[in-house]
């Protein structure tokens, strides 16, 4: 499975596009003018993140929180549905609308995740998928990553993926990466201050 399998299936001939939701590498042209035929509406386009995991940078320093390794929860679903309702993912029809099942089925393969708490209470949670590519080096994906809007001044994002990259990185795992909307400022901002090559663009649409 690829990294892109954990978001979307992506279109690469005509005989891929049978859902109401397809995604295409925003360089084909031809596949975007023949699902703009076919009904389709562009719905966001995301990017894949990689932060390099070199022996020299200090991701302890920046865990002001401590993780801790966690299984779901009540907690984790409350977050996750305060965050995720403009997450293209979970879109089942044009105008957009958000569809709390998809979430909840999204959310009912996590196996571990991680989380950070301020004041005892989590905080957020980050899960991390470990893949092999193709010359058998292991990365991390970042398949689901949110902290609860009042203690996002709290560095609790920042602890996540900092703590999440150095326990990849005593894996000796080479990355962490994550898949993420080029609307989402602040995602595109963490990554940014952690060193991250952006790459990979897909173009997401939706059947109207």
């Amino acid at each position: 499975m690829g990294q892109a399998d954990f978001f979307y299936q992506v279109a690469n001939c005509a005989e891929d596009i049978r859902d109401f939701k397809c995604a295409v590498n925003s360089n084909r042209y031809d596949l975007a003018d023949m699902l703009r035929q076919k009904g389709y509406v562009f719905a966001d386009r995301t990017v894949k993140a990689s932060i390099p995991l070199k022996a020299s940078a200090d991701f302890k320093r920046l865990c002001r929180l401590k993780i801790e390794e966690s299984k779901l929860n009540a907690r984790i679903t409350e977050i996750a549905k305060e965050n995720f309702r403009e997450d293209v993912r979970f879109f089942v029809s044009f105008p957009p609308k958000f569809d709390e099942q998809l979430l909840e089925n999204y959310l009912s393969e996590i196996k571990t995740c991680y989380v950070c708490r301020c004041k005892e209470e989590i905080a957020g949670f980050i899960e991390v998928v470990e893949i092999m590519d193709e010359n058998k080096n292991w990365s991390g994906v970042i398949r689901l990553a949110a902290v609860d809007a009042k203690y996002r001044l709290s560095g609790a994002a920042l602890s996540l993926y900092a703590g999440a990259a150095e326990l990849c990185r005593q894996k000796n795992f080479r990355r962490i990466e994550g898949r993420i909307s080029c609307r989402n400022m602040p995602a595109l901002n963490l990554y940014s201050s952690f060193g991250a090559a952006f790459s990979e663009p897909l173009d997401i649409y939706i059947r109207s």
